[in-house]
């Protein structure tokens, strides 16, 4: 048995209550063994059906804050019409603290561990006229590593499993993780927080078996980190996307208020959501007088054959969102459309690009997330019709719109000369198809589509030139960019300390750079155009160090250390302008900042630096 069983059956054994519906939960079984999912309810109509609006709201509220502050968050959060809350911190308020009128709520009793024991301090409340526990329980996610953070690292989820008066059900966890170990460098807080993310996974893939399930808390791990190379293994998303939960940031992207979610910068508080079986429609953040702010998501269900009858039983729901019409694609089709091309806009990639994968989706799905394969590939699925093992991941990642959409795009570019191949070679250098020319149909399509989600007019110039063209080129020159910018915002440009070649203890010889003191989480555009190449083996820099080399080797290279985050992949083709990263604090460095080089020649760091300030002003003045 596995620690989470352990745990698991540990805590709810203490309390007679929650065993009892903990196996009213997973009692039943159909005659084929397997517990059926019933398909999600609308929450404030009470009917089910694709489209229902159900609005989750995760929210830490700071131990220490004072109590009319915390009664004034509660408020303000209740008053946006939430199906769920999830709540962090609160094993110092009263149970009537947290209660609200017209809201339920449950968390580990105090004859558990005591009226303030860690495991008290996650909570869940829902609507008590939409929604009834059916279910209910709590799990230790940790357990506290000596040491100076052992106080605080026993920590537990809570979980309640509701239902409508439809007889649906929807669980919700809410969950609080120990302080992130990035900082102490303890190996073994690292391994038992990556220990209480499996646990967490665990228990969501359970409850995956009563319906659709929903995940959220303060994970004290910063998104924008999280699943890079190398970078920080032991956070959540290697152990919740394998289960098929998925975070809302990635289906998303940033909330329209930015990226932090605690008043020290960091986007701590995340929202999973079980991928095939709830869509997310939209995020926001929101201020409260706690350290943290709230994070709202509304999600829809997932159609099923039982809604709308097809060919494509478990095809993704369409959202109620606005989109474009495009004769020949219903709702669900420019979804994942519009997922694709966001995709492609997280990477940067060109609009060849994007096009391309329009392409190969139509070609592949009809742009319908297929939980089945073919003759010729039994194990396809998703809307790339993505093979198992390989460069296209997990199972949850091949069924994940954006996650498949990413993996096709990393494999493009990948393909050598991928801009001046026709799309349908393009395609098939990426997929490998039986037929080279299968995709060809399909173009005509994908632009029309490109065009009416984007809305921008430089697809025609695609059409024109038979996809040939760099239409990033096309894009640089509308927004008045010429061959070198600044690494920062222009309104940031006066951030620049012009300190190269200044020696001191922070430095091995001298600085061969320049730094642009600018807030942690500021974009970082590349100063020039060229080929990205990513360098995880300069410690001074960070992990995240890229380097834009214009034109092969030997040829000018422009250096972005520090950063919290890049955005871009090894290989990639980008263009002056174009977004890399994030600022930040990463590896030798004292605080937030861009830390900037030039290298004319693509040389090593101390080979040919040359003052990027003085370049920088020359080849601006100039254009």
């Amino acid at each position: 048995m596995n620690r989470a069983a352990i745990a698991i059956i540990a805590a709810v054994g203490l309390v007679m209550s929650s065993l009892i519906v903990f196996e009213t939960m997973f009692g039943a079984r159909d005659d084929a063994g397997c517990l059926p999912t019933p398909q999600l309810a609308a929450a404030h109509s009470g009917q089910a059906g694709p489209g229902a609006r159900l609005r989750l709201i995760q929210a830490n509220l700071k131990i220490s804050e004072p109590t009319h502050h915390f009664a004034s968050d509660l408020a303000n959060i209740v008053g946006r019409d939430p199906d769920f809350v999830t709540l962090n911190e609160v094993n110092s308020r009263s149970d009537g603290q947290l209660t609200r009128p017209g809201y339920g709520m449950w968390r580990a009793p105090v004859s558990f561990d005591g009226r303030r024991s860690p495991a008290r301090e996650t909570a869940v409340l829902w609507r008590a006229d939409r929604w009834t526990p059916a279910a209910r329980g709590f799990i230790r996610l940790t357990r506290p590593v000596r040491g100076h953070y052992e106080r605080l690292d026993s920590r537990y989820a809570t979980w309640v499993t509701l239902r409508s008066a439809s007889g649906t059900q929807v669980s919700v966890v809410s969950a609080h993780t120990m302080v992130n170990p990035r900082r102490d460098h303890d190996t073994l807080r690292k391994h038992e927080d990556a220990a209480g993310f499996k646990n967490l996974a665990w228990l969501a893939q359970q409850l995956q078996k009563s319906g659709p399930v929903l995940v959220a808390g303060d994970l004290n791990t910063y998104y924008p980190h999280n699943g890079g190379p190398g970078d920080e293994w032991w956070g959540p998303l290697p152990a919740m996307t394998p289960v098929g939960m998925i975070p809302t940031y990635r289906a998303l992207g940033k909330p329209a208020a930015g990226w932090a979610t605690y008043d020290r910068g960091g986007t701590f508080d995340w929202i999973f959501y079980q991928t095939g079986a709830l869509v997310p429609l939209r995020q926001n953040t929101f201020g409260l007088y706690s350290d943290h702010r709230g994070v709202q998501a509304d999600f829809s269900a997932a159609r099923t054959a039982d809604a709308e009858p097809s060919a494509h039983a478990n095809r993704a729901a369409a959202p109620a969102l606005s989109h474009p019409s495009v004769a020949g694609f219903d709702a669900e089709q420019l979804h994942n459309a519009a997922a694709i091309i966001a995709a492609g806009q997280q990477l940067g990639v060109p609009l060849k690009a994007k096009a391309i994968a329009l392409m190969t989706a139509i070609g592949e799905s009809g742009l319908r997330v297929l939980d089945h394969g073919d003759t010729a590939g039994p194990d396809s699925r998703g809307l790339f019709q993505q093979r198992a093992g390989g460069a296209w991941g997990s199972l949850a990642d091949r069924m994940d719109p954006r996650t498949s959409s990413l993996n096709f795009y990393k494999a493009l570019l990948q393909v050598p000369g991928w801009t001046s191949l026709p799309p349908t070679i393009a395609a098939h250098r990426t997929q490998h198809n039986a037929d080279p020319s299968y995709y060809t149909p399909y173009w005509s399509h994908a632009l029309r589509l490109l065009s009416a989600l984007t809305g921008s007019s430089t697809v025609q110039a695609l059409l024109a030139d038979g996809a040939t063209a760099s239409c990033d080129t096309v894009l640089a020159a509308a927004h008045g960019l010429g061959s070198v910018t600044w690494p920062v915002p222009a309104n940031l440009a006066g951030t620049d300390e012009h300190n190269f070649g200044h020696r001191g203890s922070l430095w091995s010889s001298f600085h061969t750079g320049t730094d642009f003191a600018v807030p942690c989480g500021t974009p970082v555009y590349a100063a020039t155009s060229g080929t990205v190449i990513l360098d995880h083996t300069q410690a001074w820099a960070g992990p995240n160090l890229v380097k834009i080399q214009s034109a092969g080797p030997g040829t000018l290279t422009t250096w972005y250390a520090h950063m919290e985050s890049e955005s871009v992949i090894n290989g990639q083709a980008v263009t002056v302008g174009q977004q890399i990263g994030r600022a930040g604090a990463e590896g030798n460095a004292t605080g937030c900042h861009l830390h900037f080089e030039v290298h004319p020649h693509g040389g090593t760091i101390y080979q040919d630096p040359t003052d990027p300030s003085a370049w920088l002003a020359h080849e601006i003045r100039m254009q």
